[in-house]
């Protein structure tokens, strides 16, 4: 039930749906919390060892309970 109700919220925040349609997931989080919001790009890890480090540290911010988003290019 939240997921519409937010969905709604925002699109009033934008003025209609199709200027909230895209973006980032970050600029939602940040306008829907006021939380400082964080964006890393796996793009450019080189090692396995990049990803291990990355997914450590994203294990800890999740045993934090900190709102986490994810997207894809395109």
């Amino acid at each position: 039930m939240w997921g519409p109700i937010l969905e709604k919220a925002w699109a009033k925040m934008k003025a209609n749906y199709v200027n909230s349609d895209y973006g980032y997931v970050s600029n939602g989080i940040r306008s829907l919390t006021g939380s400082p919001v964080f964006h890393y790009s796996t793009l450019f890890f080189q090692k396995d060892e990049d990803i291990n480090n990355f997914f450590q540290e994203l294990k800890k911010w999740n045993d934090k309970n900190y709102i986490i988003g994810a997207s894809t290019l395109g």
